[in-house]
């Protein structure tokens, strides 16, 4: 799957509100409604797997210390207040979390590519991320639980057991081509978030200049 999405890859990391974010440029208000937009794919991909934990195939990727629902709605709890829930979900996160339930059913294969393109990223890139929004924003601990993972000791070496079992998984497939191209398509669909969480944050802006 690396290969195979290496240059969606790069443009997700070019892409609306993730390029803000890389570059520390990124507003609190999109930040906010960035977060408010990525529960739903959490939501959808944590019940995919917990519905399917007890198969060969999605067992062993259906770790609780890599679930981040919860730490989502901590944060968005503490950096936007009881009223995150009434912030706009985009279509363009419907979508994606649609996307996300989708690729539960059946024996739940195509849940591979989505456990790959959000779990590896978060023990990943969300590092980083985790240390340009404290900076930017001067957000503490409490506000930063999505990037934490305190049940995991060594986060490198965890990660790479984590790429193991998704190898491991993917050779109990017959074919691979449908979860290599659902896992370019949730590439797509976060590009397509990010973009929207963007242009959304830019008509506010314009609206109350």
């Amino acid at each position: 799957m690396a290969q195979a999405t290496r240059d969606l890859h790069a443009a997700a990391e070019g892409s609306g509100v993730v390029a803000q974010m890389l570059r520390g440029s990124i507003t609190r208000a999109g930040y906010v409604l960035y977060l408010r937009n990525l529960l739903p794919a959490y939501l959808a991909l944590e019940s995919g797997l917990v519905r399917h934990r007890d198969s060969l195939l999605i067992g062993p990727i259906c770790l609780a210390e890599t679930f981040r629902v919860a730490p989502l709605q901590a944060d968005l709890a503490a950096i936007a207040g009881p009223g995150w829930a009434d912030l706009a979900v985009l279509p363009e996160a419907a979508s994606y979390a649609a996307a996300i339930d989708a690729a539960g059913d059946g024996d739940g294969a195509l849940l591979l590519a989505h456990a790959y393109t959000r779990v590896l990223g978060d023990l990943s890139g969300g590092q980083m991320l985790a240390r340009v929004m404290a900076g930017l924003f001067g957000l503490g601990p409490l506000s930063l639980q999505f990037y934490r993972f305190p049940e995991i000791a060594d986060l490198a070496g965890f990660k790479a057991g984590y790429r193991a079992r998704l190898d491991e998984s993917g050779a109990m497939l017959a074919c691979t081509a449908r979860v290599i191209d659902a896992a370019r398509s949730a590439f797509e669909h976060n590009i397509a978030l990010s973009e929207a969480v963007a242009g959304a944050v830019a008509v506010c802006e314009r609206e109350m200049e």
